[in-house]
């Protein structure tokens, strides 16, 4: 059924020849690891039950259409074409914007966007209106893939994460480095007859620093429809604050394409929830103690409802 993913449908890495650049006299050095396009909502997860609707920003309604790969500068960028209402500097048929990434599994990416971040709307109204629900079009020299977002198909499950090893204060999730720590996402109610298929991502990253992980997983090839990882004792750094990101998405639709056999082709609606890990640096008995004044706290706050 399916094979590809994000995150917001991140790729995997595959290789192919670039053929979604025209004209690059080096293409051939080129490759296309996927060719997405879709609609993401973002969530911000603040305790071990509460998850709202994140607007910071310009907005937690997201449209993105993206080429990954790698080495994807040469040449000219694809365009990208469909029903697109959202005016200046973006248009049906303006080129892909070119950028960088230091993401292990590619370099390079072409997305629809001025600016890195993208196209965001404090509404699913305004976001619809922008980009309508429809068929979008790459294409770059004589090779085009189009896929059909259409259908409001988000996942009725709201992405949550339940993380053990330390305690949550403040909206961010507190953990002594020295302990292990495990990320475990709620079930995704669907999962497996979402769509074309589903996919459940979980990612971490250091506040302005690399990525230490990246796992997903598909309902064509792995039933489980939660999704877990287990950040080892000292592996995160005293001090250092990590994002984090766990994601819901139903595919619905994936065009296999001829000139590029290995990129991996797809249209989809995410639900995206972000959450903050700080790993302080707290003396053993001092954090038993933290850890204890925050379970009374919880248990005087059950009393009182």
């Amino acid at each position: 059924m399916l094979t590809f993913s994000h995150n917001k449908l991140k790729p995997l890495a595959a290789s192919v020849l670039f053929a979604l650049s025209c004209g690059a006299a080096n293409a051939g050095n080129s490759s296309v690891v996927r060719v997405l396009v879709g609609d993401s909502i973002q969530y911000q997860q603040t305790s071990a039950s509460q998850v709202a609707i994140d607007n910071f920003g310009s907005g937690a309604y997201n449209f993105t259409a993206d080429v990954y790969g790698n080495n994807l500068g040469a040449g000219n960028p694809p365009t990208f074409s469909g029903p697109i209402t959202a005016g200046a500097p973006f248009t049906s048929g303006s080129a892909l914007y070119y950028n960088t990434s230091n993401n292990p599994l590619y370099n390079s990416v072409y997305a629809v966007q001025a600016q890195d971040n993208g196209y965001s709307y404090t509404s699913q109204a305004a976001l619809e209106a922008a980009f309508p629900q429809g068929t979008y079009t790459f294409t770059g020299g004589s090779t085009s893939v189009s896929l059909n977002l259409s259908g409001d198909l988000y996942p009725t499950t709201t992405p949550l994460v339940t993380l053990t090893g330390g305690t949550w204060s403040n909206g961010v999730y507190l953990v002594d480095p020295g302990q292990a720590v495990t990320i475990t996402s709620d079930a995704f109610a669907g999962y497996s007859s979402a769509g074309v298929g589903g996919h459940i991502g979980l990612s971490l990253q250091a506040a302005n620093g690399p990525q230490l992980f990246n796992n997903e997983q598909f309902s064509s090839t792995n039933p489980s429809d939660q999704i877990s990882y287990t950040i080892a004792a000292n592996t995160l750094a005293a001090g250092q604050t990590y994002y984090g990101n766990v994601s819901f998405a139903t595919i619905v639709d994936i065009q296999p394409n001829a000139a590029l056999p290995n990129s991996l082709n797809g249209a989809y609606y995410n639900l995206d929830t972000s959450f903050v890990i700080s790993a302080v640096p707290i003396p053993g008995a001092a954090w038993l103690l933290l850890t204890g004044v925050m379970g009374l706290l919880a248990l005087n706050r059950r009393k009182m409802d």
